[in-house]
């Protein structure tokens, strides 16, 4: 079921988990205190509570392929070669399709749909959304690049992170289940590093898998991760333990 805006959830819903797909995946849900939470789907292995989640990896195979064949504006199909990485039935249904062109296009992004199965290095026709269609002509001489959804099989972050950061769970949800990821608002979450003061900047950790650490902006690999929110207790015992934030992923 897809919702056009938020849908407003129960205190309860964040911690339910379900074997079959209710919600468009990334669907947005507020509970009444403001706190928002995104629709996702449990990847390679079961999500830890309180674990900093992110999309799963995706190679270069997805990136830059050559349009299979002129494609009219106001058409509803983009054919493309795929890359060296096969694709499922749909595995790109809720992601996106990029168009890379600059001559003739504005880097469009277009909602897929659907698609057939592909093989590795073969033609891969996705059908866009309801009532979306293509603004301008593509060319062979094109490329695009495409996305799953990236609330999609969604993975314990990595340390560091290689994928965008897509939120925390309050509740384990297994292997291949549905449940809720928070995104914004006052959570917990596991904590890497000795010293936690309120108001200091969080980043991802780069040595522990799903926590979140203090950001120095004069480092600059600790600054490049970026800001996924702000500490809300001043802590020195925190390493490897849990501690609140005000999380801003959304």
């Amino acid at each position: 079921m897809r919702h056009p805006n938020k849908i407003q959830g129960t205190y309860r819903d964040p911690y339910t988990t379900y074997a079959n797909q209710r919600f468009a995946l990334g669907q947005v849900m507020e509970v009444s205190d403001g706190r928002l939470y995104r629709f996702a789907l449990a990847g390679a292995a079961a999500l830890a509570p309180s674990n900093l989640d992110s999309a799963k990896a995706m190679t270069a195979n997805f990136d830059t392929l050559a349009i299979q064949a002129t494609v009219d504006a106001g058409a509803t199909t983009i054919p493309f070669t795929n890359g060296a990485t096969a694709l499922v039935e749909n595995e790109l249904a809720g992601g996106t399709i990029l168009v890379e062109d600059v001559a003739l296009n504005l880097g469009e992004i277009y909602p897929i749909k659907s698609h057939a199965s592909a093989g590795g290095v073969a033609t891969c026709t996705v059908t866009l959304e309801d009532n979306v269609t293509v603004l301008n002509a593509l060319t062979t001489s094109g490329k695009v690049t495409v996305r799953v959804n990236p609330w999609q099989s969604v993975i314990i972050h990595g340390s560091p992170p290689v994928q965008l950061l897509v939120g925390i769970p309050q509740t384990i949800i297994g292997l291949t289940e549905y449940g809720w990821l928070q995104t914004h608002g006052v959570t917990n979450c596991l904590i890497e590093g000795s010293v936690i003061k309120i108001g200091h900047a969080l980043r991802a950790s780069e040595s522990i898998d799903g926590a979140v650490t203090f950001l120095d902006y004069t480092e600059a690999t600790q600054a490049d991760l970026g800001i996924v929110g702000w500490a809300v207790i001043d802590d020195d015992t925190s390493d490897t333990l849990f501690a609140p934030l005000f999380l801003k992923l959304d």
